[in-house]
């Protein structure tokens, strides 16, 4: 299966990030659960073992096939059908990439099916999962549904003695370590995984995947938070986000450095490269140079992350694959409540928008150079 990623970034980048932002802090929980019951049409009744769907690696490569269950497949809709190819050549290149699809796409569900293949075909061992503690339960729903709920690890909750049982199991038989932002910052040396070795090769990362569910949790590189999720050990990182930026592209260097770190280059040759060059660019009292290098720097910057960042909108999905009514998308409602600032609040907004970032930011901001 080949999969051509979505057109990236020039989705991705508009003037809807901001109202995004709030609706991904619900994330895809409401349409995840619904395709756990939608999807199942396509199984009801069909009893008859089917043959695995597969997927080849590369010629000459070595590596054996990719497998996923019929039954599994046949829940999946087109859109993550061809997430589930896009993550897969991901696999095949030894690198990682962000899942940047809109909210009501489903991207717990495509990553717990690429997942229930890997297994399947004996690919990986360990998987780690890391996201808030409100999205786990839906996590163990969409893994559940797959067929992977015997490989659950729940390494969260305020019983250590439970905790240390899961982690234990996950390093000793493998499976599904689902766990916290939080945890993961406190227990990060027994995550890694240092003292617990089961192919006798030091230098053997002992995650095959590292998964991070709203990465945008790892914008500012600076954290402790991300620097020791970077550093986890690990063969493959998946960043899933609706919203991958949210102020600047630093933001977004931050999170492709996590997944794959080949893609950008380092921080302060990013910064230079792509960054300053196309906030100058934008800047309404750009000269002509400026404008040009800006552009190009933009257009170059697109196709360097075009392989490892899938997005699509749910607009777009419904208009290309044609869906019929019984098989539409599950429905996005959205619930806008209006609230009055208090007289400090107002006060320390006002503040703020006449502060200096804010007028530098409105005359040069590199996100609107990248919406054209």
């Amino acid at each position: 299966v080949e999969v051509e990623p979505a057109d990236i970034l020039l989705d991705c980048i508009d003037d809807e990030d901001d109202a995004n932002q709030e609706e991904e802090n619900h994330h895809d929980t409401d349409d995840d659960a619904d395709q756990e019951e939608e999807n199942h049409h396509d199984t009801d009744g069909d009893e008859e073992e089917e043959e695995d769907f597969e997927m080849g690696a590369a010629a000459g490569s070595g590596r054996p096939p990719y497998r996923l269950p019929a039954r599994v497949y046949k829940m999946l809709y087109a859109h993550q059908r061809e997430g589930l190819g896009w993550l897969w050549s991901l696999h095949c290149m030894g690198t990682g990439g962000i899942l940047g699809d809109e909210m009501g796409l489903g991207k717990i569900m495509q990553v717990s099916a690429f997942l229930a293949g890997l297994f399947h075909s004996g690919l990986i061992r360990r998987a780690l999962v890391v996201a808030p503690k409100t999205v786990l339960t839906h996590w163990i729903k969409e893994l559940s549904v797959v067929g992977l709920s015997h490989m659950i690890c729940e390494y969260y909750g305020s019983n250590m003695n439970i905790r240390d049982n899961e982690l234990q199991h996950a390093f000793k038989e493998g499976g599904i370590l689902l766990t916290t932002y939080d945890i993961v910052r406190i227990n990060y040396h027994l995550i890694r995984g240092d003292f617990y070795n089961d192919t006798g090769d030091k230098e053997e990362d002992f995650w095959n995947y590292v998964v991070l569910d709203e990465a945008h949790y790892i914008k500012n590189p600076n954290t402790q938070r991300a620097q020791i999720l970077v550093e986890i050990p690990c063969v493959h990182r998946i960043a899933i986000s609706g919203t991958p930026i949210q102020n600047n592209l630093m933001e977004m260097w931050a999170i492709f450095n996590f997944c794959c770190p080949e893609a950008l280059g380092d921080k302060e040759e990013f910064r230079t490269r792509y960054q300053r060059s196309i906030s100058r660019g934008n800047d309404k009292n750009a000269s002509i140079r400026e404008k040009h290098i800006g552009s190009n720097a933009r257009k170059e910057l697109r196709e360097r992350i075009k392989p490892y960042f899938l997005r699509r909108m749910k607009i777009k999905v419904s208009l290309e694959t044609g869906l019929t009514d019984d098989k539409k998308l599950p429905k996005k409602d959205g619930l806008i409540i209006w609230l009055k600032l208090t007289d400090c609040q107002r006060r320390l907004y006002e503040v703020f928008l006449n502060s200096e970032l804010v007028q530098f930011e409105s005359e040069g901001n590199p996100l609107a150079a990248l919406n054209y």
